[in-house]
């Protein structure tokens, strides 16, 4: 069955040889396997491999891999099953230069997790100003409010992220016309 089914064929895990070379962070096999026709997108939502190869790469905080799928085809925005995108699980890994890779290659900084979660958001609870800056940059909405009402300046403020400075570069930009009362006990 195995010949049949080809290069995408999956093990008793449900795991492709593209997924197992993603989550060992080998770029050079998972380069290997795109020649050899293996799709870029060819997955069966099944733990441990359920995620797309973009979002395994992103998550491990792999830029080389990510770039390769890239080029290869892979969708910026494709989902695990949680609903998350690359954009969103590099961000949660603080994975800067990654996040400005999937940013550049198209990735939709609004994108949210099933919570309403942003990148912007997750961004801000790890203290990671490098990667808030280039999600701003890239228009990041600094209102968007998870279901809980946390937004990414209270995100901010609660990790402490205020003492080097990183929440006042998001209470500069943000816009208070859309007042949003539970967000503003972190100012």
């Amino acid at each position: 069955a195995a010949a049949e089914e080809g290069i995408d064929v999956t093990d008793d895990d449900g795991c492709t040889a593209l997924q197992r070379a993603c989550l060992s962070g080998h770029a050079a096999a998972a380069r290997l396997l795109l020649r050899g026709g293996a799709a870029v997108e060819a997955v069966r939502f099944v733990e441990p491999c359920g995620p797309p190869p973009l979002v395994i790469a992103a998550q491990r905080g792999d830029e080389p891999t990510a770039a390769l799928l890239l080029g290869a085809g892979a969708r910026v925005d494709s989902l695990d099953s949680e609903g998350h995108t690359p954009l969103l699980r590099a961000a949660a890994g603080g994975h800067a230069q990654l996040a400005a890779t999937l940013i550049a290659a198209g990735a939709s900084v609004e994108r949210a997790t099933p919570a309403m979660v942003t990148p912007l958001m997750l961004a801000c609870a790890n203290a990671a100003e490098g990667l808030a800056r280039s999600l701003l940059d890239a228009q990041a909405d600094v209102n968007a409010a998870a279901s809980n009402g946390t937004t990414p300046l209270m995100a901010a403020a609660g990790q402490g992220y205020n003492r080097g400075g990183g929440s006042a570069f998001i209470k500069d930009r943000r816009d208070f016309s859309s007042y949003n009362p539970v967000a503003s006990a972190a100012l």
